[in-house]
Parts: structure tokens; C-alpha cells; sequence
């Protein structure tokens, strides 16, 4: 009898060598089979289909299961399923030895990569030691802090499944003149694009855009010089060969997936 466990794709993401891909459509086609069993597609055994009570999903299925099908659990598998524990973590360390093995590396940072998108007009900020300081115009309405995220699961042991960009220690606005206002990381406007404030105020976090109202700095003069204190970040980057040998790397941007292994047409 064959050994091996399955266990879903989502779990082994790692934002280097296993990624989701964003892109706009997606056909997923499935083999029901009269028993759960591994197929070989694009090279790649994958799970035939099993009704765990999610037959609904398919667009080309009624919603109600075959007289001639039960509803199944992972105890009906063909294999031992694993989402969570040891083996995960046993199989997550492999790929992070074999992601090193291919070349990729870990890169500490010690700022965060983040600008502003000012109605559609990209500002880069200037860095002091943990502060960041961006210019923009008074006038500016949509106005979005965008940055490069990570999520802890996917790099350290940790099960911290949010997608995180940018941890917020201070947040102020002014203008050089008569305007200069603290605004507390709890403040009720913030709310677009931030995950909960934590440790009383301490520290909030973004994701990968962070909606800032204009009501901040309505009162600013001419321009409006927005103060971002920031905690460094706190996990290492994950670097692709490509991008030590001085090409460009791709990381795509990752989405939900819904499903655990599928052809895709």
C-alpha cells in the first residue's frame, strides 16, 4: 500500500517556492470517482473529488448529492488528511530546505517598502530611523498607504494567518504652519485597509492598502505632511535567485483558493 498523507495546498504556502496566484478566472474540473483516490494531472497526482458536503460549490451541479453518493468525511480519504501539527510542520521545513537549496535566500529588512498613492499619484517617502515622512497636496481626497505584505504563518512558525503590511507606531499630520495633529491608531476613520489596533493603542497594523481620509488633515494650508512612525519589520524577505542575479523576481500577489488540488483549464 502506497504511504503519504494529503493535506490542503493552502497550508504549505510559504510566499516563495508555493504561492497563489492572483489572476481573474479560474475553471477548476473534478473526477468523481466511486472512491476517493489520487490522479495523475499536468504530471502532478491530485485528489480526485469527494463530497464533503460542499457539492453546492459547482456551477454545474445541482446542490443535492446522487441517491447513489453519501456525503463523506476525511476519514473516507484515500489517504491520512492532515491540516494542522506535526506533519505540516514537517513538510513546511522540507520546503523551506528545498526553497534554500533552489537559491533563495533571507533578506533582513529594516524598512518597510511602502508609498502613497495620492489620487493616483504615487509618493515615496523619506526615511529617518523609524520614521517615515510623506508630502502631499491639501487638496488630496483618495488617498491610500500601500505596501508590501508578508503573512507570519507563511515564514515562521507562528499561527498568525493575517496578511500584514505596514506596523503603525505613530500617526500625525501637518502642515509647517499652524496644523500639526497626533492621530491615535485606534481613531474611527482608520478603517479601510487596517487590521484591529492592539496592546491598547500600542500599534496597528495594515494590509496591503490602507485607506486614509482626507478629514486627517482638512485644516492643512497648502500641503499636508503625513508622519509615519513604524516598529521595523518583523520578519526577513524572502529573495528568489532571479533577483540576486539582478533580474526582476515575481511575486505574485496571493488570493483565497477555495478547493484543496485541482486541473484547471
Amino acid at each position: 500500500m502506497d504511504s503519504g498523507v494529503i493535506m490542503p495546498a493552502s497550508t504549505l504556502l510559504n510566499s516563495c517556492t508555493i504561492t497563489q496566484v492572483e489572476t481573474d478566472e479560474v475553471t477548476y474540473w473534478h473526477l468523481e470517482l466511486p472512491r476517493h483516490d489520487l490522479i495523475v494531472a499536468n504530471g502532478l497526482e491530485a485528489e480526485s473529488y469527494i463530497d464533503v458536503g460542499n457539492r453546492s460549490f459547482f456551477a454545474a451541479s445541482d446542490s443535492h448529492t446522487p441517491p447513489d453518493r453519501e456525503r463523506r468525511t476525511t476519514a473516507d480519504y484515500c489517504r491520512p488528511f492532515s491540516n494542522d501539527g506535526p506533519i505540516v510542520q514537517a513538510v513546511r521545513e522540507r520546503l523551506k530546505d528545498r526553497a534554500f537549496a533552489l537559491g533563495w535566500t533571507l533578506e533582513e529588512v529594516s524598512e518597510p517598502k511602502m508609498h502613497i498613492v495620492a489620487d493616483r499619484i504615487v509618493i515615496e517617502p523619506t526615511f529617518s530611523g523609524q520614521n517615515a515622512r510623506f508630502i502631499l497636496p491639501a487638496e488630496a481626497s483618495d488617498v491610500w498607504l500601500v505596501s508590501e505584505t508578508f503573512v507570519p504563518y507563511q515564514v515562521i512558525d507562528v499561527a498568525d494567518y493575517r496578511r500584514l503590511g505596514v506596523q503603525l507606531r505613530t500617526l500625525s499630520v501637518s502642515d509647517g504652519l499652524s496644523v500639526n495633529r497626533h492621530i491615535s491608531l485606534e481613531d474611527q476613520s482608520l478603517c479601510t485597509g487596517f487590521h484591529a489596533a492592539e496592546e491598547n493603542g500600542s500599534w496597528r497594523w495594515t494590509s496591503a492598502r490602507a485607506r486614509l481620509p482626507a478629514e486627517l488633515w482638512a485644516e492643512c494650508r497648502d500641503i499636508a505632511i503625513l508622519h509615519i512612525g513604524f516598529f521595523p519589520p518583523m520578519l526577513p524577505r524572502w529573495v528568489s535567485p532571479l533577483a540576486e542575479r539582478g533580474s526582476e523576481a515575481s511575486h505574485p500577489a496571493e488570493t483565497a483558493s477555495p478547493l484543496l488540488l485541482a486541473v484547471a483549464s
